[in-house]
């Protein structure tokens, strides 16, 4: 992680701690839950806002309507950060899910229908499209 850069140095406690790797850190420790969920929070987002800045970030979250409430608040602001980053978070999720994105900028949603019996039916194509 701190291949990234230096900036990534104070979220290190942070993201040893989602890792489940113990950190020697004294101040993280002494950090109440709300305050470790903020810094863990930022720290995933400074990290995807580090990394994008080197090369391109996907995230796909799958399932989006069955996720905790943690997964959640990481789900809803990944790749935000000015002055835009080359990151993408498409989010796969039922139509009756409630999320905060609708009216933001960068947010598009794109509705895929089922397939009939009949494409379900159907044999793959191949890889060169015949």
């Amino acid at each position: 992680m701190l291949s990234l850069g230096r900036a990534l140095a104070p979220a290190l406690p942070a993201l040893l701690a989602l890792l489940d790797v113990s950190a020697d850190d004294a101040q993280w420790q002494e950090l109440d839950p709300q305050q470790k969920r903020r810094r863990t929070l930022e720290a995933v987002k400074l990290l995807l806002v580090e990394e994008s800045r080197r090369q391109p970030v996907v995230l796909v979250f799958e399932d989006l309507h069955w996720v905790d409430s943690e997964t959640q608040a990481v789900s809803g602001h990944p790749c935000r950060e000015p002055p835009g980053p080359s990151c993408s978070a498409p989010r796969q999720l039922r139509p009756e899910y409630q999320h905060a994105w609708g009216g933001k900028t960068y947010y598009a949603q794109l509705r895929l229908d089922p397939l009939s019996p009949e494409e379900c039916a159907r044999p793959p194509r191949s890889p060169g499209g015949t």
